[in-house]
């Protein structure tokens, strides 16, 4: 008899340990890559030139005005010339000249960076 019950407890045992026993494991990985981004090409050179002629009451007027822009900056020029009926003249000019834009910095290298995110369950079933 005793060794009935001791095989019934065994068996009892045996059973529980294998409903308690499951275990499931998850593991998700993660991987970001950050990459700079592609700086713009350079922008070409722009000129344009106009001039203008007027005349009145035997004096004449002549305005030109020139715009340059490219990699050394950018220059506005307007030179006004007034031809008066006595023939003397007067020349004003004037410019205005900027600096290009600073240049952008160099991006660093690519790089890229690794995130690793484990999950661990447990699933624990009775059966009855």
């Amino acid at each position: 008899m005793i060794k009935q019950l001791l095989g019934g407890a065994a068996m009892t045992a045996l059973m529980m340990g294998i409903a308690y026993g499951q275990t499931t494991l998850e593991s998700t990985t993660t991987r970001t890559t950050v990459v700079p981004p592609i700086p713009a090409p350079p922008v070409a050179g722009y000129s344009d030139s106009r001039t203008e002629r007027t005349t009145f009451g035997g004096a004449s007027t002549e305005v030109r005005r020139d715009y340059r822009t490219g990699a050394e900056g950018t220059e506005a020029t307007k030179q006004e010339t007034v031809v008066h009926p006595n023939g003397a003249s007067e020349t004003e000019r004037q410019t205005q000249r900027s600096s290009p834009p600073p240049t952008a910095p160099v991006p660093p290298p690519v790089s890229t960076f690794n995130t690793t995110t484990s999950t661990m369950s447990t699933t624990t079933q009775t059966t009855r």
